[in-house]
């Protein structure tokens, strides 16, 4: 019968992580400054309730930007994991089409 298990993948040395850092970090104060500028108009006297709503979602989704390139920056480690979860499971997948009992390896 045909063998299927998974053989590991050599584990890749990580060359990229000065300029995943450098983006990450640069990306983040880029969108935190913006924040704070919006907040500070949003001091402001002279503005109305339909500038401050649009300064709001504008500050909202700056935020929401900074946590998916934290979410980036993080997962980009574990990268090498989460593909071996994936082959892993690609020969769970197979080994059900082909019969075999997931707890026979």
């Amino acid at each position: 019968m045909t063998d299927l298990r998974v053989q590991p993948a050599p584990r890749l040395n990580e060359i990229n992580w000065f300029w995943r850092r450098l983006w990450s970090f640069s990306v983040t104060f880029v969108a935190l400054a913006i924040v704070g500028g919006v907040v500070w108009t949003l001091r402001a006297p002279h503005i109305s309730a339909g500038q401050a709503m649009a300064l709001q979602s504008i500050a909202y989704g700056l935020i929401g930007t900074v946590v998916f390139v934290g979410l980036i920056y993080v997962v980009g480690a574990t990268t090498y994991e989460l593909a071996q979860l994936a082959a892993a499971r690609r020969v769970d997948v197979a080994r059900a089409g082909v019969g075999i009992p997931a707890d026979q390896a």
